[in-house]
């Protein structure tokens, strides 16, 4: 498809093996020019989440701040929390593209995570992309959501692995459940699932299936930038299963807050009782901005190792 080729053409010159380049060339500027954008799940984030869990199982839990970033709807004149789409990030409004900036709730030495959204028409239908970028401003997954009048449905999804030499590789993942999230519910206690899997070259076949059920808890109001928000929550469990000459699995639980005519605005994921993902919207801004920071980060001297 169209925009997965062009997706491919910029990111496939992505070079994440080390933040050192002089001039930063073939890091990130070519994955800052796209313009379609896409959706992505923590890669980065949750690689520093604790050293006694192992690769395969932090890479899992990137994938699902990966996925926080899609879940709403964009905007109504009605003030009526039964109908989710205003919740939802604001598609009319992303045409020309907006970057979302998370910080850490809870602890301040967890780095920040940035989705750069963007909505597309083609051939008359609508969708929402997204590309996420970690600490590094290094992307870390693309997908693609379809808006159809029941909700968003995702139509591809892919994450990246980076081999020994540090290029990346686009990991397709199989969809399961397509609903990312419906327009309407029948009220709290609603459950909406999701689900995709995949298989990363790194795991040696080993075949990952995430699940997500997302549970409608009401109405609630949030603070950005000295506004008030009309906003709606739910509660979260996803389930991880690692297939691989056996199963295992692992389950957690959270939370997600939805503010009207943002989209996501926190979320808590509870993976064990003494740690705890807790993030919030930052800020908002053009991709611009965004390459800017990039560019402060590339000409920054890099610590030495004493």
């Amino acid at each position: 498809m169209e925009w997965q080729e062009e997706a491919n053409l910029q990111l496939d010159l992505v070079d994440v093996s080390s933040p050192s380049n002089d001039d930063g060339a073939g890091i990130i500027p070519e994955a800052f020019s796209c313009q379609f954008g896409a959706i992505f799940v923590n890669c980065q984030q949750l690689l520093q989440i604790t050293g006694s869990i192992n690769d395969m199982f932090r890479q899992i839990f990137s994938l699902t701040l990966i996925i926080f970033g899609f879940w709403l709807a964009s905007s109504c004149t009605k003030q009526d929390p039964s109908y989710l789409k205003p919740y939802y990030f604001p598609l009319d409004s992303l045409y020309d593209g907006q970057v979302y900036e998370y910080r850490s709730v809870g602890d301040t030495l967890d780095p920040p995570y940035y989705w750069f959204y963007r909505t597309i028409e083609q051939e008359g239908h609508t969708y929402l992309t997204g590309m996420y970028y970690n600490e590094f401003f290094q992307p870390g997954q693309l997908v693609r959501e379809e808006a159809v009048e029941s909700g968003m449905l995702l139509e591809d999804c892919f994450l990246f692995e980076t081999d020994s030499v540090g290029l990346q590789h686009q990991v397709p993942a199989e969809v399961g459940e397509a609903s990312v999230f419906p327009f309407e519910t029948s009220g709290v206690g609603s459950v909406y699932v999701f689900s995709i899997s995949y298989s990363m070259e790194a795991d040696s076949g080993a075949v990952t299936s995430f699940f997500r059920n997302r549970q409608y808890m009401g109405d609630t109001s949030v603070l950005f930038k000295d506004k008030e928000y009309h906003a709606v929550q739910f509660y979260v469990r996803e389930l991880v299963d690692i297939e691989d000459e056996g199963h295992t699995e692992h389950e957690f639980d959270g939370l997600e807050i939805y503010a009207k005519g943002l989209g996501l605005f926190y979320s808590r994921k509870n993976i064990n009782a003494d740690f705890v993902l807790e993030y919030e919207l930052f800020d908002r801004y053009p991709m611009t901005e965004l390459e800017a920071k990039f560019q402060d980060y590339m000409s920054s001297p890099l610590e030495e190792d004493e």
